[in-house]
């Protein structure tokens, strides 16, 4: 990653060079200023504080993830956005309930994802924000404290994680450091956290081969919105089955949105086409027809199993 130049604001200095292991860094303890001044309730998830953990590999990470209680969000977004920072686009059309708001900084070589909710944890906002904010604990990054979660708590994220998109090969290989290096929580603790978020059911094959003196047929089934995320492999599934879902009368245009897709939400994938000619966004929309119409044989056997 080359060095960017970046004028951040306020209190947090003038232009500085920057590059993605420093911005990692730098973001937590931006985010931590401006949760500490505003009385705002944010814990990390994963990245530098699970690694720190022995729960995740080294490897770098290109976002800061963080939950936040959900009163406290859009205080943290409007203090970012005072910062210079913007909501990414997203491909998001109704297909299934959003889980998070991505921001990005022009100039700023890591995005700070900010959860309401985590997938896998089955319960209420609310109650899953409890459990893992009770969970917290205090690094550093960046020079500063801020908060990460417990061993407990940080596996059973990393696990849920690892689970939802199964077939992902970064995925597959996150399990397997999970289950042969990362410390495995004593089961009462474990038990008793995925009891409190609701995760039983989704950390059910993650639970057998990490603890096999558990008897796994006694956990509870996942939901099935866990069970369309982690073995759908093909994105155009989800915008199959929201299609099924809708009225008749307003299929056609949902369809049509799916086809041609507006600059937004193609900026999704390329946050420079947010401002690129109009023949550049069309031919991102002839390319990503032609990607989906290319897998739409194993998408639609995907959406007949998903049904």
């Amino acid at each position: 990653m080359g060095k960017l130049n970046l004028h951040i604001g306020h209190e947090w200095g003038d232009s500085v060079d920057l590059r993605l292991r420093e911005a990692i860094q730098l973001s937590a303890a931006l985010v931590f200023d401006l949760a500490e001044r505003r009385g705002l309730r944010a814990v990390i998830l994963k990245g530098p504080p699970a690694t720190e953990l022995g729960v995740r590999s080294e490897r770098p990470s290109s976002d800061i993830d963080l939950l936040v209680d959900r009163d406290d969000i859009a205080p943290l977004i409007d203090g970012l956005e005072d910062l210079g920072w913007l909501e990414r686009p997203t491909t998001h059309d109704g297909e299934h309930p959003l889980h998070s708001v991505t921001l990005y900084h022009p100039n700023w070589p890591a995005d700070i994802d900010i959860h309401h909710s985590y997938p896998g944890c089955e319960v209420g906002q609310l109650a899953a924000f409890d459990a893992l904010w009770a969970r917290r604990r205090p690094t550093v990054m960046g020079e500063r404290t801020v908060l990460g979660l417990d061993v407990t708590a940080t596996v059973l994220v990393q696990a849920l994680h690892a689970l939802r998109e199964a077939h992902k090969t970064s995925n597959i290989a996150e399990l397997d450091y999970l289950l042969t290096h990362a410390p495995v929580p004593a089961w009462a603790d474990f038990e008793s956290l995925a009891r409190q978020t609701g995760s039983l059911g989704p950390l059910r094959s993650f639970i057998k081969e990490a603890y096999p003196e558990v008897d796994h047929h006694l956990l509870p089934a996942p939901g099935d919105s866990w069970r369309q995320r982690s073995e759908v492999s093909e994105p155009g599934v989800f915008r199959l089955l929201h299609l099924q879902s809708l009225p008749w009368k307003d299929r056609p245009k949902y369809a049509l949105r799916g086809l041609f897709p507006q600059r937004e939400q193609l900026a999704a994938s390329d946050i420079t086409l947010l401002n690129a000619p109009a023949g550049r966004v069309w031919a991102a929309r002839l390319s990503r027809l032609l990607h989906f119409l290319k897998r739409l044989p194993r998408a639609v056997r995907q959406w007949r199993n998903a049904r």
